[in-house]
């Protein structure tokens, strides 16, 4: 059997409604189909719509004038104008609380002056409040907040978010009216204020100055002189003179039409608008650029995409816009007139064209308080109360009723072909509907729309197969109505053969189809295994076969999944629950915390694995397997090597170069001193030595007569910290602590001889006790002493207090390997390698000198850090405030990494796992301004207070710049105020010529 398949977005698009249009058409087009492509689950599906919000039997439309403006700066404080329309509030991030912003309290009463005493005989006036409308937050970090003058000239109130101070009184003047009613920032860090009443916008730019769009400047009548001289003719009037540029009231854009109601920026510096008409059943936006039309498109769009539209507008209220979407498009959320839902709309800009798309999501707004709908962080936020809160997609789903879809027309390529069956791969719930009729024809031209009508053929319903697919090892979907549905076609009978399938679900459910496979032709048990006096009768022939291919479907199931056996042992066919079997082959049992995909890629690079196990890149292969949440066949290639995310540092390797060098910025320890001078080599010789010491030791106020040896072992006390500074300077490392051989020598003297006495007289001295007793530093004379002390030496065995002297015994015995060599190159008679203990001050030998420079600076840092490695991880990555989960998450994936590289390291090794990010310590680190240590930023796992010796720095974050080092960043209240006297003025004009300053203010 042969079969004919429809599988993939492509396919389905090749499929028509029954008008004859393409489905893939009718995606493409904004008047979309009944049927829909769902490109992340590869289904087919009906149409969905957007839930429409049910509202009462009374009206709930907000008015206009309850917008206020309001906006949230860039560490998430909000300000909105109050209820009053006279002050600012704001919510603060840090108490979570709202308070009073501006205005500044009342002040106290004055106290009553005492009897007699001078005073006013009225109360200055009290200036009254300020009508505000309008708020918003440019890219500087500027509060601007439109004010509304009963002079109908209005203005704007500039806060500096960063400066603080008293705010910026910005007037218009008098002959340009100016309400402002809704603010939106620019990019580049300036405004734009739109003015409902004069039905016009102004653009702004970041230093709050009008932009000019090349409109002639309008004249200013002559101002009269006030003062005139006693002789002499009048005085001369003022020349008339114009605005300056850039500040002209035809600078504004032309009147508008209808009614603008809310304003945004697009990144191109355009102005979006949008426009309500109270005689037409759905709002508009239109697109401005330099003050003239670019665009303009309805709302209307959503109309098709709402269930139950009947009777439906959108009158707006407020709009919010986001940018940076994928593709260059941008979400549009606009508010109902209501208040009880919001719309979200693609938007798509292209030169002068503007086009929305309907987004099909449910924005149910609770509690609106009608301030504004503000986009911030790429999220849009309401205000409940004096609380913000996203808007956030309900799931709430509806679909268009039913749709019905013409497949393409299958060739059988046999004339008379008998179509078998009809596979299915789809999810049906109890409410939704299949339906399917076939038409089938040796003459393709039956098989149009028009001949084809009386000839469709109803096909019985399909059932869901309780064993899943018929394919080979394809086990069944999970869920209970999804799965393979399965349909033997009745009297389908013709070399073509088309489909028509009609799906319906309930208001809130859809069929979803995912694949469908037809076979053919059938293969009759009737024609092949029975005799032919089965097949006389027509009716019962055609029963009959019907009847067998049941059980041709069972056997013929059991034969494909014999014949297709070799799918169990490529791993690209594998099913997943085969790939444990084929882990057995390697003898190994699958982590079951992994997926399939780490699964079917750990067993197809088994061998490489197994390779390089026990190796650093064998620990790296198995991490990255375990971790990278797109693991591929890179993790095995033959170039290898550190990961970027994932590194192993050798301790060995660190011994001389700074860790983190070598990829480790979590080692500790402070940067290395260098001295100015040349550093000491043993070819200077041992009195270069001690002469640099002793001048290292008078310069510290330690200077002694006759001057000391400089010691090879720290001497304690007061002189112990100028050794080690003098030791790391000159010789570029301290060096280790040897162990004590006079100790040692006394023990082993006084458990050999019992008392001091039987000691003299064996070694012939006069020791009043051992304690008296020194190790020789050079061979001693045979004799009971030399004897002694080399069966000491011979029998000392491996401890901690001896352990370096073992490792000095095998450096020479390697070095030279006969006693005669080292000899004859140190001048000495050392019966043997053992009985040579370490030096104890610099030997004046060169060759052992030398000796002594390599064991101390190279061997016995080799010997610490042999055999040890550290694994870095990085850190896990969460949403800000998620704190519990990361620090699980953390737990979690060192326990994991643990016994990953227990599995996979040398059993001799020892190692340990960190966390690190960036190579930074507090203690080390070169921070810039408002680098924040008390709390995280970079992610989820740095929210815990950043503390000395707890927490690396590079796992925090540091604070966003501040705008004050922008060097042409205006400071509100600072040089134009300060050159007019002391304290702030009230109120500045807007045609101020004076430049901002040039300089940045810390």
């Amino acid at each position: 059997q042969r079969q004919m398949c429809i599988r993939d977005r492509a396919d389905w698009g090749d499929c028509t409604t029954p008008d004859g249009a393409l489905l893939r058409d009718t995606w493409r087009s904004a008047d979309a189909g009944d049927l829909a492509w769902n490109a992340e689950r590869a289904e087919l599906h009906l149409r969905p719509q957007v839930f429409r919000f049910t509202q009462g039997p009374q009206p709930t439309d907000l008015g206009l004038e309850r917008r206020r403006g309001a906006a949230r700066d860039r560490y998430g404080n909000w300000y909105w104008v109050d209820g009053s329309g006279t002050a600012i509030r704001v919510w603060s991030v840090g108490s979570e609380r709202a308070s009073a912003f501006w205005p500044p309290p009342e002040p106290a009463a004055p106290a009553p002056t005492a009897p007699g005493a001078f005073h006013s005989l009225a109360p200055p006036p009290a200036p009254g409040p300020l009508r505000l409308s309008g708020l918003t937050v440019t890219a500087d970090h500027y509060l601007v907040v439109g004010v509304l003058e009963a002079s109908g000239s209005g203005g704007l109130l500039v806060f500096d978010l960063h400066a603080g101070g008293m705010p910026r009184h910005v007037q218009w003047p008098a002959e340009a009216p100016f309400a402002p009613y809704d603010l939106a920032p620019t990019p580049g860090g300036g405004l734009v204020a739109l003015d409902r009443e004069g039905r016009r916008y102004w653009a702004l730019d970041r230093n709050l100055r009008v932009i000019p769009a090349g409109q002639a400047l309008a004249a200013l009548p002559l101002a009269t002189v006030d003062f005139q001289p006693v002789a002499g003719g009048p005085a001369q009037a003022n020349a008339v003179r114009g605005f300056p540029t850039g500040f002209d009231l035809g600078l504004a854009s032309p009147p508008l039409p209808d009614d603008p109601i809310a304003i945004e920026v697009l990144p191109d510096g355009s102005v979006l608008l949008l426009i309500d008409d109270p005689t037409r059943p759905f709002a508009r936006v239109a697109r401005y650029r330099g003050g003239e039309p670019a665009g303009t498109a309805s709302l209307a769009v959503i109309q098709r995409e709402v269930a139950d539209a009947a009777g439906f507008t959108l009158r707006a209220y407020d709009m919010a816009l986001v940018h940076g979407r994928p593709g260059g498009e941008h979400l549009l959320t606009v508010v109902g007139a209501d208040g009880n839902q919001a719309y979200a709309f693609r938007l798509h800009v292209a030169h002068d064209e503007l086009r929305l798309s309907a987004e099909r999501t449910y924005l149910p707004m609770r509690l609106f308080g009608g301030r504004a709908l503000v986009a911030a962080g790429g999220r849009v936020y309401y205000d409940i109360g004096e609380r913000w809160t996203p808007l956030v997609a309900q799931a709430r789903p509806r679909y268009v009723p039913r749709a019905t879809l013409l497949t393409w027309v299958f060739d059988g390529r046999a004339p008379g072909c008998t179509w078998h069956r009809l596979m299915l791969d789809a999810c049906l719930p109890p409410d939704a509907t299949l339906r399917i009729w076939s038409c089938a024809s040796d003459d393709p031209a039956v098989l149009t729309p028009e001949d084809s009508a009386q000839r469709w053929q109803e096909e019985p319903q399909p059932y869901l197969r309780t064993t899943g697919s018929e394919l080979p090892y394809v086990g069944p979907a999970p869920g209970a109505y999804e799965g393979t549905y399965e349909l033997l076609l009745q009297q389908a009978r013709g070399r073509y053969l088309q489909l028509r399938i009609m799906v319906a679900g309930g208001a809130a459910t859809t069929p979803r189809l995912h694949a469908l496979r037809v076979y053919y032709p059938r293969f009759s048990y009737l024609e092949r295994y029975l005799p032919a006096v089965y097949r006389e009768d027509a009716r019962s022939a055609s029963f009959l076969d019907r009847f067998l291919a049941n059980l041709e479907g069972i056997l013929t199931g059991i034969e494909d999944r014999i014949a297709a056996a070799n799918l169990l042992i490529d791993l690209r066919s594998a099913p997943p629950e085969a790939l444990e079997w084929l882990a057995r082959w390697f003898e190994i049992v699958l982590d079951p915390a992994w997926d399939e995909r780490q699964r079917r890629l750990f067993v197809a690079n088994a061998m490489t694995l197994f390779q390089w196990r026990g190796t650093a890149r064998g620990i790296l292969m198995a991490l990255r397997l375990a971790f990278e949440p797109c693991a591929g066949e890179t993790i095995f290639a033959a170039s290898g090597g550190q990961s970027g995310r994932y590194r192993i540092v050798e301790q060995f390797r660190a011994r001389r170069a700074p860790a983190a060098a070598l990829g480790d910025p979590t080692e500790g320890g402070a940067p290395a001193l260098v001295s100015e001078g040349a550093p000491w080599r043993p070819a200077s010789g041992a009195a270069d030595l001690e002469r640099r010491y002793g001048a290292w030791l008078a310069a510290r106020g330690h200077a002694s007569d006759p001057q000391p040896p400089f010691p090879l072992r720290d001497p304690g006390g007061a002189l112990s910290a100028a050794w080690q500074s003098f030791a790391r300077a000159t010789l570029g490392f301290v060096p280790p602590a040897t162990p004590d051989e006079d100790a040692l020598w006394r023990a082993y003297l006084a458990a050999t001889y019992g008392a001091v006495a039987a000691l003299n007289e064996r070694h012939g001295t006069s020791y009043t006790d051992f304690a008296a007793v020194v190790a020789p530093l050079t061979p001693p004379p045979a004799g009971p002493v030399a004897d002694d002390w080399l069966r000491f030496t011979e029998g000392l065995a491996a401890s901690p207090e001896t352990i370096d002297w073992l490792r000095w015994r095998a450096f020479l015995t390697r070095r030279y390997r006969r006693i005669r060599a080292l000899n004859e190159a140190y001048g000495t008679a050392w019966p043997g390698f053992a009985a040579i203990p370490l030096p104890r001050i610099a030997p004046a030998n060169g060759a052992a000198l030398r000796d002594w420079y390599l064991f101390a600076g190279r061997v016995l840092p080799m010997h610490d850090t042999a055999h040890r490695f550290r694994v870095l991880l990085p850190n896990p990555q969460l949403a800000a405030g998620a704190r519990a989960e990361l620090q699980a998450l953390q737990q979690e994936q060192l326990r994991l990494a643990r016994r990953i590289v227990e599995l996979e390291k040398p059993a001799h090794t020892e190692f340990s796992v960190r966390f690190y990010w960036a190579m930074f310590r507090v203690d080390e680190a070169r921070l810039g301004d408002d680098t924040l240590l008390a709390a995280s930023g970079r992610a989820a796992l740095l929210a815990p207070p950043a503390a000395l010796n707890d927490v690396y720095l590079g796992e925090t974050f540091l604070a966003p710049g501040h705008p004050l080092n922008v060097p042409d960043r205006l400071v509100v209240g600072r040089d134009r105020l300060a050159a007019r006297g002391a304290g702030p003025a009230p109120t500045e004009s807007l045609f101020d010529a004076v430049p901002p300053p040039r300089r940045s203010h810390l």
